[in-house]
């Protein structure tokens, strides 16, 4: 009697199980069975992975010539730059080349105007001197003058050696057009 339930319980569990995943096979929409289905299904999703991959391709290329084109750009952006620094580095040093060769201009044209007018001045005294060169007081004075003005001439010509060699040192030290210094004199 018990064998006879058993079976038929048996029987009742396994009718209801394949009802169960029958029924759960078509309301899932699963085509388990159907290889034709199934076969069209792996196809597609072949197809999309290859499609995925093909704009993965397409993706990388055209990321890198974006990056190829802003390598270049920044390529193009800094030898600008360095063109434009050296240019007005060169334009500098022209400039202060020309500040140099008119202060040169300057302070021979003054220092030839002072020794001329020192020479007429001493040659005045001198002419006064001679026509006066009984008298003992104004050739002391003329003398006294003379000293003077060999003083000043010298302490001029001490300072056009100090202009010239600070000249010639900004020339040689720093006459790269970075510095601006002014030659005091």
């Amino acid at each position: 009697m018990f064998k006879g339930l058993a079976a038929v319980l048996i029987g009742t569990i396994v009718v209801l199980t394949g009802l169960g995943v029958a029924l759960g096979g078509v309301l899932g929409g699963t085509d388990l069975l159907n290889p034709e289905t199934s076969h069209a299904k792996a196809l597609q999703m072949q197809q999309e992975a290859d499609l995925l991959a093909q704009r993965a391709a397409v993706d990388l290329e055209i990321y890198k010539k974006e990056q190829d084109a802003r390598l270049e750009f920044q390529n193009q952006q800094q030898s600008q730059t360095l063109a434009h620094q050296r240019d007005r580095q060169q334009i500098e040093l022209a400039l202060l080349q020309m500040r140099e060769t008119a202060l040169t201009g300057t302070m021979s044209l003054v220092l030839i105007l002072a020794g001329g007018g020192l020479a007429f001045y001493l040659v005045s005294i001198g002419r006064r001197a001679w026509v006066r060169a009984d008298s003992r007081v104004e050739l002391h004075e003329w003398q006294a003058t003379a000293r003077r003005l060999d003083r000043d001439n010298k302490r001029l010509m001490q300072q056009w050696e100090l202009y010239q060699r600070a000249i010639e040192e900004s020339v040689v030290k720093g006459g790269n057009g970075h510095r601006k210094e002014q030659v005091m004199i």
